[in-house]
């Protein structure tokens, strides 16, 4: 066997640039599905690329620290701490205090506690609990510290696991290898159900480390060179060819994940191997890109949500500006904080070294909560623009979410058949289907045509003409409406109005969905894609007042009105088509306020607020 590409590295490995070529490009996957570079539809794999890579390196490096009778607990975790801690904290403490100004506690209540969670290893099983389909109508910029969070609670447990194998197995591939089958396929199952718990917690990510691990237990000088070519390179393209067309519409993660962690196993299983795979891996810019990986991933998602704020993010030159400021921003930081604080990095020789870790994270919490306090203070020195960012109780109430609009907080099980699908079926009833956008508006029609029993069949992702999109609890209430107890089996049900959030692929889906819905002798009538911001109008409106211009027109996405001209082109020969452009934005200039004291009518960035929906019911005309 060839012997592997190597450079220099610290005291416990020599990195194997093949591998390093892997995590740059993992990293670079990430950031290109992240500034919608669409060409790389299944780039979000990139953190399970990482995954496997860190079972796999963790695991060689506690080998050879447990066989050579060296290995300490407290030096491990504070290793990983020495490795991972600085470069976060710079990037959590320069986002608080770039996005604490621009989007404060008033109307971004979830940063504070994730960058809190996110210093604290846990950001993951926060967002599992609280962040879903109605978090902030602006993008949260540490978002991406999941998936860190899943990796440092695997660093917590695992070295245990390491130390019982090398003690009391003498088959350590094995009992890994039934680990890893175990928790993929709870993560299998889990994503049936509750897809939210399989993304964030860390035993359905489990099996993605413990495949890394499997490969470190494999003793790669038995395997015949023929066979390691092979795995390199069909691992190689398997991994690639994953990442480049699975698509974020598909299932995931669970079965989903498993052509990119199988591929970076097979590829890490030959990776010692000199063939065309591991000679492109090694490259130089690839391999560097590698060592940069993870300064590159801390600060690419921050400056995304920074630009997406305020540019769209589907134009080439912005999105060439969000991967070139996330290269040359991970450069630093990688070159000038986490290089120069692994130089200094001596072993932790005294027991009092478990309290580093806590007391850092005390006072990094601290920094972080003075920094979004001070920002609310200064916001609240203008009280006319506080005004937008103040919560209005009970806004969300009207979507009905939990009873007639489910979410992956709100599964199936939740959804009150008696209430939203039959009514009072003494009256015509009107049906409402689509996603968050038609429960945003069912309520508001409701009290604007008492004459007819509003039905609501609404729910995450449930745009009618894109059934590959849907997760389980939309395919069920799919299943029943068209059943029995809704469309199948009725006849007091004489219009449906279908809205969503339109994109242009549902062109292709809708007219044979229209068709089916007039097969069961009701009218139907889409409404078309609604205007858009860039972030929450609230917010957008609370700028203006700051800055004493007009943002609104600026802020508002271009690109709807031409979708919404396609959509009439497409659509109003064949179906009674409302275009919500010309309702909400009469004469080409969008109605964002009402009344003298000018009251947003959107809630977020797509959603109506009760005012606005009340004003789109008294405007749209159904009858």
């Amino acid at each position: 066997m060839q012997s592997p590409k190597v450079a220099a590295g610290t005291a416990d490995s020599r990195k194997i640039l093949a591998v390093q070529g892997l995590r740059g490009i993992a990293v670079l996957a990430v950031l290109l599905f992240h500034v919608k570079f669409t060409t790389l539809a299944g780039g979000y794999q990139g953190p399970d690329i990482f995954f496997v890579i860190s079972g796999f390196v963790i695991t060689l490096l506690l080998r050879r620290r447990i066989e050579a009778g060296t290995f300490s607990f407290l030096e491990f975790y504070m290793r990983r701490a020495w490795r991972l801690l600085p470069a976060l904290i710079v990037t959590l403490v320069l986002t608080a205090v770039v996005f604490s100004i621009l989007t404060p506690i008033s109307i971004n209540n979830t940063l504070l506690p994730s960058l809190v969670a996110s210093a604290a290893g846990v950001a993951n099983l926060y967002y599992a609990g609280t962040i879903d389909y109605f978090a902030s109508g602006t993008s949260n910029p540490v978002l991406h510290t999941w998936s860190l969070g899943v990796e440092e609670q695997f660093y917590l447990v695992f070295p245990l696991l390491a130390v019982i194998l090398a003690r009391h197995t003498r088959k350590p591939v094995l009992l890994l290898l039934g680990l890893c089958l175990a928790s993929f396929a709870a993560a299998v199952v889990a994503t049936g159900h509750d897809a939210t718990a399989a993304f964030y917690l860390p035993w359905y990510r489990g099996w993605e480390f413990l495949a890394g691990a499997v490969v470190a237990y494999i003793d790669q000088d038995k395997l015949k060179p023929r066979f390691s070519n092979f795995l390199s390179v069909a691992g190689f393209l398997l991994m690639m060819g994953w990442v480049c067309f699975y698509k974020e519409s598909y299932i995931f993660p669970g079965i989903g994940a498993l052509g990119a962690v199988l591929g970076t196993a097979m590829a890490l299983l030959g990776s010692r191997q000199e063939n065309w795979v591991n000679k492109l891996l090694s490259v130089t810019p690839l391999a560097r890109l590698g060592d940069m990986s993870y300064s590159v991933y801390l600060v690419h998602w921050p400056v995304v949500c920074l630009i997406g704020m305020f540019f769209p993010l589907e134009r080439p030159s912005h999105q060439l500006v969000a991967l070139l400021l996330s290269l040359v921003l991970g450069y630093l930081c990688w070159r000038l904080i986490e290089q120069p604080v692994l130089k200094r990095y001596r072993p932790a020789r005294s027991a009092s070294g478990w309290l580093v870790v806590p007391a850092v994270f005390a006072l990094t919490a601290a920094i972080i909560a003075s920094i979004s306090y001070g920002a609310e203070g200064l916001w609240q020195r203008n009280p006319m623009a506080m005004r937008y960012l103040e919560p209005t109780p009970n806004e969300r109430a009207m979507f009905r979410e939990g009873q007639c609009f489910l979410s992956y907080r709100f599964g199936f099980e939740t959804y009150d058949k008696r209430v939203c699908l039959q009514g009072d079926m003494s009256k015509p009833g009107l049906l409402v289907m689509g996603d968050s956008l038609a429960a945003n508006i069912a309520l508001a029609l409701q009290e604007k045509m008492p004459e007819y029993n509003i039905l609501q069949a609404t729910a995450v992702e449930y745009r009618l003409s894109n059934p590959s999109g849907w997760p389980d609890f939309a395919q069920r209430l799919d299943q029943l409406v068209w059943g029995m107890d809704g469309l199948g089996g009725r006849r007091d049900i004489k219009m449906v109005v279908l809205f969503a959030r339109w994109g242009d692929d549902d062109l292709d889906g809708l007219p044979k969905v229209i068709d089916r819905l007039k097969a069961h002798g009701v009218k139907v009538v889409v409404l078309g894609p609604s205007p858009e911001f860039y972030i929450s109008l609230p917010l957008i409106l609370a700028y203006s007042k700051v800055t004493g211009l007009d943002l609104t027109a600026i802020m508002n996405k271009p690109e709807r009105s031409a979708l919404n001209t396609r959509f009439t082109n497409a659509l109003a020969s064949k179906v009674e088509y409302i275009s919500m452009m010309d309702v909400i934005c009469p004469k080409g200039r969008c109605d964002v306020t009402e009344g003298k004291e000018r009251i947003s009518l959107f809630l977020d960035k797509i959603h109506f607020s009760r005012p606005g929906a009340e004003l789109f019911a008294s405007r749209v005309p159904l009858h």
